[in-house]
């Protein structure tokens, strides 16, 4: 079943990319901020040149100033892309499948692109998560490229997939998930086949 086929939990993988999401937000804001506070600390400098004459120092402010506001421009444009577009938000990623937020710098690095990207458990495959995964077909590839039987598979029976997950039918004598535990048929009492015992 999809418990112990999956194993691993993705709800820690989205959580800890909602915190880099938040984080990156937050350092954004924070280089915004200081960009502003530098733009203000280089005008009131300029004005501090021009007052003392120093003929070369306000061109060289100037350029500075329309540089400073430039990338300002950008870093602000950067971070309200970053906030507005991100495509995890409509949960695109279906039957457990965790979803990763990515951006592209197109354009000459001004305009950003968000995609994404989901990462499905073992049991389904696919964009969206969405196609289901023939574990027994998987089972199968395994035991031909190792020379050995997947953990998994199905010890004393066969594999029958199902949508999301698949199913053990045990030969005969055989039980359990995996069809791995031997049936004790002497615990019923069965006096004929026990031999009394």
């Amino acid at each position: 079943k999809c418990g112990q086929l999956c194993g691993f939990q993705f709800s820690a993988v989205s959580s800890g990319l909602q915190g880099i999401r938040q984080s990156l937000e937050a350092n954004v804001s924070n280089a915004l901020q200081r960009l502003l506070a530098l733009q203000s600390s280089i005008l009131s400098h300029r004005t501090e040149f021009q007052r003392l004459g120093l003929a070369r120092m306000p061109h060289r402010v100037s350029s500075l100033t329309n540089q400073l506001t430039t990338l300002s421009r950008d870093v602000r444009a950067a971070r309200n892309q970053v906030i507005a577009s991100n495509p995890c938000d409509s949960n695109p990623c279906r039957n457990g499948g965790s979803c990763l937020t990515h951006y592209s710098a197109t354009g000459g690095q001004q305009q950003f692109t968000a995609g994404f990207r989901c990462l499905c458990n073992e049991a389904w495959t696919g964009a969206n998560c969405t196609t289901d995964r023939d574990e027994c077909q998987y089972f199968r590839r395994y035991e031909a490229r190792y020379g050995k039987r997947h953990a998994r598979d199905c010890v004393h029976g066969s594999c029958v997939n199902q949508f999301g997950t698949y199913d053990c039918r045990c030969e005969p004598g055989y039980y359990g998930a995996r069809c791995d535990q031997v049936q004790d048929t002497c615990s019923g009492g069965d006096f004929a086949m026990c031999g009394g015992g």
